[in-house]
């Protein structure tokens, strides 16, 4: 009982320690230094781009695709707004998510405009049927969801381990490193090798 009370401590501590940190980053951002940009994005990197492949219905590609524009649109949007956020992960996410809908969009209307007028015209209620779904359609989706637990579950315990603590439980790499008793590097080897078979497994409902 005494050694859970001083994790949940330990982990109250840490928490608050990250959320000054995060505060000060913030308040550095909006004065115009912008590497703090990117103490505030990294620590949210690996979650931003699972959600990422999880908006764009799975597919590993376009995940990335979103996630370099989401990068991007972050770089330029965060300072301009550092100083009303308090919760830099939320409106990342929040960000990140808008950007997968415009993506969603895009492609919509430029498939459209190649479209035959009539046949647009003929098929109207069906198109109606079948028009993009959005991130949030997608990601309840309970066939998709099924298909990256599966994945997530074929892989190897040695992989499996640290990708699940990293983006389920969002432990830091120097915690799963702690945790599983390996170096901070091999943690980082292996979430990629993780993130690699998951794209080969994936890849075939792309």
């Amino acid at each position: 009982m005494l050694a859970t009370l001083n994790k949940i401590n330990k982990n109250y501590q840490k928490n608050n320690q990250f959320l000054r940190e995060e505060t000060n980053l913030l308040k550095r951002l909006s004065r115009g230094e912008q590497k703090a940009f990117w103490s505030l994005w990294l620590p949210h990197q690996d979650y931003l781009y699972f959600r990422c492949i999880t908006w764009m219905g799975g597919n590993c590609k376009d995940g990335e695709e979103a996630l370099s524009r989401a990068i991007i649109k972050a770089y330029e949007k965060m300072p301009i707004h550092a100083e009303k956020i308090t919760n830099p992960k939320a409106w990342l996410t929040r960000m990140t998510h808008n950007l997968c809908v415009d993506i969603h969009r895009e492609r919509q209307r430029q498939v459209s405009n190649v479209e035959d007028i009539e046949t647009v015209s003929e098929n109207e209620n069906s198109t109606s049927m079948l028009s993009w779904q959005t991130p949030d359609s997608l990601m309840l989706q309970e066939e998709m969801e099924e298909q990256i637990r599966q994945a997530i579950e074929l892989l190897p315990s040695r992989l499996r381990e640290p990708f699940v603590l990293r983006f389920y439980q969002e432990m830091s790499y120097p915690e799963i490193a702690e945790k599983l008793a390996i170096s901070n590097s091999n943690v980082r080897k292996r979430i990629q090798q993780a993130r690699e078979a998951l794209q080969r497994q994936l890849g075939e409902y792309l």
